[in-house]
């Protein structure tokens, strides 16, 4: 596990797919099928978001896919370079939290809910937070492939799949 990382949900754990999520290809419609960027996080609508470090916020946005958005460009290194932390399909960002804003690990920066693409099949054990660690800030979403994703795992050191890992240093 990386030093000095927290983890972006109290409560955190997997509870679909078989391997965690990452790189896991979606079928879609060929040739569009697509490998999966991060980690689905188990996670009722309203459920309080944490940043994983103390950082910068680069970006509160709204995407077709990804629904609410809010990057991180935390003071995290790892192979050399600072890592960036994406939360995808909140209800909203906290107030206050906004590009430029610096934050600390730990702070609450959101809440979850069902915007982008999920907003329809979200329900039941599929409700989640989709959560990425980056090499970069990538605005093309996905365009990239895996190239400047981390997979969550080699972050943590551990996959939150049917376990649970809590925070405990989160009030």
């Amino acid at each position: 596990m990386l030093i000095g990382i927290g983890w972006p949900l109290m409560v955190n754990s997997i509870k679909r797919g078989m391997k965690g999520t990452f790189g896991m290809v979606r079928t879609r419609v060929v040739p569009n099928d697509k490998a999966h960027h991060g980690w689905d996080l188990y996670a009722p609508n309203g459920t309080k978001c944490y940043s994983i470090a103390d950082g910068e916020v680069v970006s509160v946005r709204y995407s077709q896919s990804y629904g609410n958005v809010i990057e991180i460009k935390t003071d995290l290194i790892f192979n050399g370079t600072n890592i960036y932390a994406r939360y995808a399909h909140l209800s909203s960002a906290l107030n206050g939290i906004q590009r430029g804003v610096r934050v600390t690990k730990g702070q609450q920066i959101g809440l979850t809910g069902s915007t982008g693409e999920s907003a329809s099949s979200m329900t039941g054990i599929h409700v989640h937070l989709h959560f990425e660690v980056t090499k970069r800030l990538d605005t093309r979403q996905g365009e990239a492939g895996l190239d400047d994703r981390y997979d969550p795992l080699l972050i943590y050191g551990v996959l939150p799949l049917g376990n649970e890992i809590i925070d405990m240093d989160i009030d």
